[in-house]
């Protein structure tokens, strides 16, 4: 096959400071046959993407905000779309949260997108064009001038003037040279020239071609014009649109609530106050609703486990403020006050120090507080307390993420506290739970709790023996949290941190890196 066959089978006909030709020189004319179009390849890529993102197959559930590609594309047979939705796919086949991998049959996403974004689809060879030939007048440069300057200024003049010297025979022999050392790239050059010189004067092309045609009838097969590598399958991943998907299967919406009693006042006709609350969360339904729409082969018809039941849980395992902290003299301090290093009667009376570590954390939003028996609530869902029968929480999922060394079942009526009678010697009474109450706090007033050099030792609030409950962050502790993640969004993490990665290591140290680089890596 000749070039010039190659190059008609790509191209269609179609059609800064200005640039006379009574000023032409030299240099302006190298100039012209210097300017590549490595960014015009790339830029292509990005506005395929682009493209893909703006589809109104997936634009609405997982790219609302986003605006519109500097190309429009037709689409009369959906395979854009198609694609758009099969990337996605493959991002929810590698999420962990919510049973939406379970939605996708990842190998048949895979399968589709390698059959499609090939130079054999004809729409993919179509889109290719038409970005490269919108994106080619700006982003084909040489020392930052762009091929538009010459397009805006007797194009049909510059167009022969370039048809002259690539038939020039010295020019030619020249050229030659470079041929052995990289066929594919002295190719992928020579088209270029034959599209700068049909966007310019698309009458010079025939006689520019017919004279490389003669010139290379020897040389065997010439590679094809590579516009489109950018927009082939291997520059596409599961990474592709994780952000987007990964935002879209994380947004919660409230799908039931229950009613709380906050206080009741006035004996046997008494008046009560309550509220409603959250008691489920339902995640992704944006992205439900999108799977139930559309039936493409790569997606399963499997519904995700998107529903959460909510405990009261909070993001901290804290006390209110002025929840009294049994200190190793004896007397007790409001917990806000205790203050770095001051002695503690930890757990069984063992003396423990408050280490460096504050620990304040901020009430979510209708989070609930709870109280045990005569002790209106002053501690939330997540902080465990000491029962005969080991650790408890009311929530104990929340519980077992800040702690997850400890075996913490639900506290509930009828459990057996510890609480300390007396300090001299040390002993602890038991304590029956009766009755527990709950409120929501005011998400304006933070909560507390004690840090401890000694680890797990357990302290005292309000006399009861309650855990440490904040996250022991070693490298472990990093290891055993990401290992909940999946590959690709560990490597969403790996790549989110390496723009900022610098700055950890002036805060932190040059330690960070590795302790991140082993906790986040493949097992």
């Amino acid at each position: 096959m000749s070039v010039s066959t190659i190059f008609h089978s790509i191209v269609s006909a179609g059609e800064g400071t200005n640039l006379t030709l009574k000023d032409a020189s030299e240099d302006d004319l190298n100039t012209l046959i210097a300017m590549e179009d490595s960014e015009v390849r790339k830029q292509t890529g990005v506005c395929f993407t682009a493209q893909l993102r703006a589809h109104p197959v997936v634009h609405g559930t997982f790219f609302a905000n986003e605006g519109g590609p500097p190309v429009q594309a037709q689409d009369p047979d959906g395979w854009i779309g198609k694609t758009a939705a099969a990337l996605v796919a493959l991002s929810l086949a590698h999420t962990s949260q919510h049973g939406f991998a379970q939605t996708v049959n990842e190998g048949s996403a895979r399968a589709f997108l390698a059959s499609t974004l090939r130079p054999e689809h004809a729409g993919f060879v179509a889109l290719a064009k038409v970005n490269y030939e919108a994106l080619f007048p700006i982003y084909c440069t040489y020392h930052e001038v762009s091929f538009k300057r010459f397009l805006d200024d007797q194009p049909e003049s510059w167009g022969k003037k370039l048809a002259d010297r690539l038939t020039d025979k010295a020019f030619a022999a020249k050229e030659m040279l470079t041929f052995d050392a990289d066929p594919n790239g002295f190719y992928q050059k020579l088209y270029m020239n034959f599209y700068k010189v049909h966007r310019l004067a698309p009458g010079q092309s025939d006689r520019v071609m017919q004279f490389w045609d003669q010139l290379l009838k020897d040389k065997g097969t010439h590679g094809p014009w590579e516009i489109y590598t950018y927009m082939q399958a291997d520059k596409f991943s599961e990474q592709t649109f994780m952000n987007e998907v990964q935002s879209a299967i994380n947004h919660s919406t409230v799908t039931a609530t229950r009613t709380e009693t906050l206080g009741c006042t006035g004996g046997p006709a008494a008046h009560c106050t309550t509220t409603q609350v959250p008691s489920q969360f339902t995640y992704g339904i944006p992205v439900a609703e999108w799977l139930k729409r559309n039936r493409f082969e790569f997606l399963t018809g499997v519904t995700p486990h998107n529903v959460e039941d909510v405990h009261g849980g909070g993001g901290g395992c804290c006390f209110t403020k002025g929840t009294p902290v049994l200190l190793a003299d004896g007397t007790s301090k409001p917990i806000e006050e205790v203050a770095e290093g001051e002695a503690i009667y930890g757990r069984n009376g063992v003396i423990v120090h408050r280490s460096s570590q504050s620990v304040v954390w901020d009430l979510e939003h209708n989070e609930l507080l709870f109280g045990i028996n005569e002790y209106p609530p002053f501690f939330n869902a997540s902080h465990p307390f000491l029962t005969k029968d080991g650790w408890k929480a009311i929530s104990p999922a929340a519980a077992r993420r800040i702690n997850p060394d400890l075996n913490i079942t639900r506290l509930e009526v009828g459990d057996v506290l510890y609480q300390v009678d007396s300090v001299e010697p040390f002993s602890y009474k038991e304590v029956e739970i009766q009755e527990i109450t709950r409120t929501v706090g005011d998400p304006t007033e933070p909560i507390y709790s004690v840090h401890l050099q000694r680890e797990n030792a357990g302290y005292h609030a309000n006399g009861f023996c309650v855990a440490v409950n904040y996250p022991n962050i070693t490298e472990d502790s990093f290891v055993r949290a990401f290992a909940r993640l999946s590959s690709a969004e560990r490597t969403l993490i790996r790549k989110s941190l390496a723009p900022i990665m610098p700055l950890l290591k002036v805060g932190m140290g040059n330690f960070v890196q590795q302790v991140l680089d082993r906790s986040l890596a493949d097992r």
